[in-house]
């Protein structure tokens, strides 16, 4: 990163940091700066690390933020729907913008996450959870063995 953008995100955090009112908010905001100038200054348009980066620190400001201005709710939700949107976003994309096609099983992973835990009832993780993991050593003895 050169000199000039170095200095630029700079002044963006600490300028941002002084319109909020010293308190609850204050962490949230520089979270909130951080991401906006990861994604503002990239080096390349199409770089999905960078998209990644942004997305992950965007999903905690927005976890923070949630957290200080409805602190009974359950942030947690958000930081789950905030990953899974970072990589379906990463997925969707065309390459020139950054998009990659392995984004695709870390948004299924995700969202898979995601639905565990937003489970009404309570009891989706009781069955489905075994049957993934069954699932996933299956694949992983059928690999194992293919390479022999």
């Amino acid at each position: 990163m050169s000199r000039g953008r170095l200095i630029g995100l700079a002044l963006l955090v600490v300028g941002a940091i002084a319109l909020v009112p010293e308190g609850r908010l204050t962490g949230p905001v520089v979270l909130w700066a951080l991401a906006l100038g990861v994604w503002a200054f990239r080096r390349r348009r199409s770089s999905t690390w960078s998209l990644i980066a942004a997305g992950v620190l965007a999903s905690v400001a927005a976890t923070a933020t949630v957290d200080a201005l409805f602190p009974r709710w359950d942030e947690g939700i958000v930081f789950l729907l905030g990953m899974t949107a970072t990589f379906t976003a990463a997925y969707l994309l065309p390459r020139e913008r950054g998009g990659a096609r392995w984004a695709l099983w870390p948004a299924l992973a995700w969202a898979f996450i995601t639905v565990l835990a937003n489970d009404p009832w309570g009891g989706l993780a009781r069955w489905i959870l075994p049957l993934v993991l069954i699932g996933a050593g299956v694949v992983v003895l059928g690999w194992s063995r293919g390479g022999r």
